[in-house]
């Protein structure tokens, strides 16, 4: 079982990561997969937004791999997997032990590269642009 949402601007998307986020909490996972400028770091500055995260503050993690954003009840952990070299070179960087962190919620981008690194349960959310739609599927495994 899972959601369809669409969405046609960056402020829709936002706002429906803002809505994701409240069903987040310590310990969870959200998985994201989309095309280059899908909209998963838009989805991610909203999801913040709901941990009292600025948008400003949010940005794609491709070359530093990962950020932490101090929100509250718990931290944001926003991963990128795009530039890794596969599942020894994350575990190399520590990034095994960091996703999933019970004290944070963990999102990744580009997950489907790296999907040993992702514990269950997990979010998986995708999202599809066609024209100036984003349909954004959700489910959970």
């Amino acid at each position: 079982m899972g959601w369809i949402v669409e969405t046609t601007s960056a402020d829709e998307t936002m706002a429906f990561g803002k809505m994701l986020g409240a069903g987040l909490g310590p310990g969870s996972v959200l998985a994201l997969r989309g095309d280059l400028g899908a909209g998963k770091t838009c989805l991610v500055k909203g999801l913040g937004q709901h941990f009292g995260v600025g948008p400003a503050e949010v940005t794609s993690p491709t070359y530093a791999l990962f950020q932490e954003y101090e929100g509250k009840p718990c931290p944001v952990l926003h991963f990128d997997f795009y530039r890794l070299d596969g599942f020894e070179h994350a575990c190399a960087l520590g990034l095994d032990e960091m996703v999933g962190r019970v004290d944070g919620v963990s999102v990744v981008e580009w997950a489907e590269l790296i999907p040993e690194l992702i514990p269950r349960p997990v979010w998986y959310c995708c999202l599809q642009v066609d024209g100036a739609r984003r349909r954004i599927y959700l489910h959970r495994a």
